[in-house]
């Protein structure tokens, strides 16, 4: 960031930046409400963190990442959401987000951190390879909504 911006901060997330996260989120389509962002912060389980990054002004930018274990793959954290205003893009939000989550992962223990990202965004599969990250093959993604009753 360039040093006439304020200074960047990067700290795990509060219910009360649950409307800013849920604002942001819109950045990408995903519609959400301040409400919602609330509810799924106060069911996440252990092993999820929420990071956020501030200025002195407001929320910039936010990363939900969580620790998995596969048969195949072991411990790994995933990235679960990033999302960064548009107007800070480039300023190096996105990097330190992604550098604590890493931080995060170490301290636990896990020596690999995963991200999937549709194949319509390519500035996000730009930066995650600008990062170190390596694309280890393309997918298909499915899912099935199930009735509950």
């Amino acid at each position: 960031m360039a040093a006439s911006e304020p200074l960047l901060v990067v700290r795990e997330a509060g219910v009360t930046d649950a409307e800013a996260i849920a604002d942001l989120a819109l950045e990408l389509s995903y519609q959400i409400d301040a409400s919602d962002v609330r509810h799924g912060q106060a069911g996440l389980a252990t092993g999820h963190v929420v990071f956020v990054a501030t200025t002195s002004e407001r929320v910039i930018g936010w990363l939900h990442g969580f620790q998995s274990t596969s048969l195949l793959h072991g411990d790994r954290v995933e990235v679960a959401g990033l999302t960064i205003a548009s107007d800070h893009q480039g300023h190096g939000v996105g990097t330190a987000l992604v550098a604590r989550l890493e931080q995060w992962a170490v301290g636990r223990g896990v020596a690999a951190v995963r991200v999937l990202s549709g194949s319509e965004r390519s500035a996000a599969h730009r930066f995650y390879l600008a990062r170190g990250y390596r694309n280890l093959k393309s997918e298909q993604v499915f899912i099935k909504s199930l009735r509950i009753e």
